[in-house]
C-alpha cells in the first residue's frame, strides 16, 4: 500500500499536524466554553439562594380589645432559606382599611414585645427583633403588634398583612388571612 502524494510531502504533512492540531484544541475550547456555562448556572443559582429574602408563615392568630387598645399576637414561623447567615431587622403589621369618605389607607405598626397581651407568655417564646437566623435555618415564636382601639373608630378594616425586613434590607409579605377574637376576661 502506497501512501498518497501529499502525505509525503513535508509541507503537506506540516498542514495536516496543523489541522489536526487545531481540531484538538477546537474540542478542548468547547469543553471548556460548555464546562464555564455550567459553573456560572450553577453560581447564579448560588447567589441567588444567598440574596434570598426571609420565608414566613402565620401559624396562629388573635387579637383583643383591652386596656382601649387593639392588640394582636401572631405565632410566626420565619425561614432564612440562603446560604448565608441573616437576620430579622423589622417587623410590622401593616393594616389596610378604609374610612366612610371611601378613602383608602394603611396604618404600619412596629412589633412591641412589651405589648401585655392579657396571658403570661415565656420570654423564650417570643420573637425578639432583631433576631439571628442561621444558614437555611428557621426561627419559631410570637410577636405582637398594639395600637389604640379609636386610631380606627369608623373605619372597615380591609387586611393585615405582616411584612419581615431582613439584614439586607430585603423585605417579606404575610398576609393574613384569619385573625381569632379573643375575649378579654380581666386577667
Amino acid at each position: 500500500m502506497q501512501l498518497p502524494d501529499w502525505f509525503t510531502k513535508p509541507e503537506s504533512l506540516f498542514a495536516f499536524t496543523s489541522a489536526l492540531a487545531a481540531w484538538v484544541a477546537m474540542i478542548f475550547a468547547w469543553s471548556s466554553a460548555h464546562s464555564a456555562r455550567k459553573q456560572l448556572k450553577l453560581l447564579r443559582k448560588q447567589e441567588e439562594r444567598k440574596g434570598a429574602p426571609l420565608l414566613g408563615r402565620i401559624n396562629e392568630s388573635y387579637y383583643k380589645i383591652k386596656d382601649n387598645s387593639y392588640r394582636y399576637m401572631f405565632a410566626l414561623y420565619i425561614i432564612n432559606p440562603s446560604e448565608t447567615e441573616n437576620s430579622l431587622t423589622r417587623a410590622e403589621l401593616w393594616v389596610s382599611y378604609s374610612k366612610t369618605d371611601g378613602s383608602s389607607h394603611v396604618a404600619k405598626i412596629l412589633n412591641d414585645k412589651k405589648v401585655d397581651y392579657g396571658e403570661s407568655v415565656p420570654d423564650e417564646e417570643i420573637i425578639s427583633v432583631p433576631a439571628t437566623i442561621g444558614i437555611r435555618d428557621a426561627i419559631y415564636g410570637k410577636i405582637f403588634f398594639s395600637f389604640p382601639e379609636d386610631f380606627l373608630k369608623g373605619c372597615s378594616i380591609q387586611k393585615h398583612t405582616i411584612v419581615l425586613e431582613d439584614g439586607i434590607g430585603a423585605t417579606s409579605e404575610i398576609p393574613s388571612i384569619i385573625i381569632d377574637a379573643v375575649e378579654d376576661h380581666g386577667e
